[in-house]
């Protein structure tokens, strides 16, 4: 599968892509990519059984520490009115106000000048996703 992603005016075949978000230690994918085409990856010799072995692992010592297979039933039956409660999306506004990262601020460019920025561009998949960039992920 190749994909064009014009607004970088770059091609970016989707295995590699995927190979190089493995090895910079991205273990889950909440989409298709890495269902798709992990196998393939596997096959064509570009990724070990063993580095998916080892993000398996990350992905179910969370799962554990969690508690998901402890028996505990309230866990089975998590909905999405439970992980997007008011008291949870404040909990993960405030961490995310906490967490932020502190950017490098070369020539004095932050914060921006009102006087001097007139426009500025938020570009990408999720410019406009406001429902998604509060971290409201619920699963399907």
């Amino acid at each position: 599968m190749f994909v064009d992603y014009q607004i970088l005016n770059i091609n970016v075949c989707i295995i590699k892509l995927i190979i190089i978000l493995l090895f910079l230690g991205l273990d889950l994918d909440c989409g298709a990519y890495y269902t798709e085409n992990v196998e393939a990856a596997v096959r064509q010799g570009k990724v070990r059984e063993a580095d998916i072995d080892k993000s398996l692992n990350f992905l179910y010592v969370v799962l554990m520490r969690l508690g998901f297979f402890d028996g505990i039933p309230q866990y089975n039956s998590f909905g999405k009115n439970d992980v997007c409660s008011k008291e949870n999306i404040e909990l993960a506004t405030e961490a995310a106000r906490e967490g932020a990262v502190l950017l490098k601020n070369e020539n004095d460019s932050l914060p921006l000048s009102i006087e001097k920025v007139k426009t500025l561009a938020v570009i990408g998949p999720h410019s406009n996703a406001t429902s998604a960039m509060i971290g409201n992920y619920a699963g399907s």
